[in-house]
């Protein structure tokens, strides 16, 4: 070690000894952490800090619930194009973090995926038939929850099936002979084309969704009887 160099206390990496990697205090004294390791520990603290007065603040609003409302009314009545000014402002940002945190929930939550796969497919039903959703939601019309369906299917599982192989059939990876590599779907087992509605209110409806027409099948094979017409006993 040369004379210009100083151990850190914390990291005890030998650096040299000047102010980017040192911060000096007086009379001729160093701070004994470097530089980075003092980030770190204020990142840490910031975080810790940020963390509690997210939990006070929540408890704050729990506790007076009338007064926060109040105050809410009246801070949006005083700024009433805040929100549209604000999105406009920080568009990119806001759309970035948006769909970060729907990927993240896409992978993590089977029951918000299985719900997002469910209203695609019944859109692209509807839309065959001149038809759409109306803005209203699956779930009024289902006579199952999201839970119900998501143990459903588990229940029929084959044992190499998991909610991380549940997607699309994938040709570039297919091996048939390595399960592995396979992947499943939700079929009908009588399919959509003879059961056809142009509204969610239709019997047809009712029955092309109802739990005991649905099962899960792998989807190479879905596809394949699809190709084919074949259609399910």
């Amino acid at each position: 070690m040369g004379s210009y160099d100083k151990i850190c206390a914390k990291c005890k990496c030998v650096k040299e000894l000047h102010l980017d990697n040192f911060r000096f205090i007086s009379n001729k004294r160093w701070h004994a952490r470097c530089r980075e390791c003092e980030r770190e520990e204020n990142r840490v603290r910031w975080n810790e800090r940020k963390h509690q007065y997210k939990i006070t603040k929540k408890k704050w609003i729990i506790k007076n619930k009338d007064k926060n409302a109040k105050r809410c009314a009246e801070w949006k009545e005083m700024h009433p194009n805040y929100d549209s000014i604000y999105y406009e402002n920080n568009k990119e940002a806001i759309n970035k973090r948006r769909n970060y945190k729907y990927r993240i929930k896409f992978i993590t939550n089977p029951e918000f995926r299985l719900r997002h796969n469910l209203s695609g497919a019944v859109s692209t039903a509807l839309r065959k038939n001149s038809s759409t959703k109306n803005n209203k939601s699956i779930l009024d019309f289902l006579s199952y929850s999201i839970n119900e369906l998501r143990v459903h299917l588990e229940k029929l599982w084959e044992p190499w099936m998991n909610w991380n192989n549940y997607g699309k059939f994938k040709k570039s990876t297919f091996d048939p002979n390595n399960n592995l590599t396979w992947t499943w779907q939700i079929d009908h087992i009588i399919p959509q084309s003879i059961l056809s509605y142009k509204s969610m209110a239709d019997n047809n409806f009712q029955k092309c969704w109802a739990l005991k027409n649905l099962r899960p099948l792998q989807s190479r094979q879905n596809l394949l009887d699809g190709i084919k017409r074949i259609r399910h006993k």
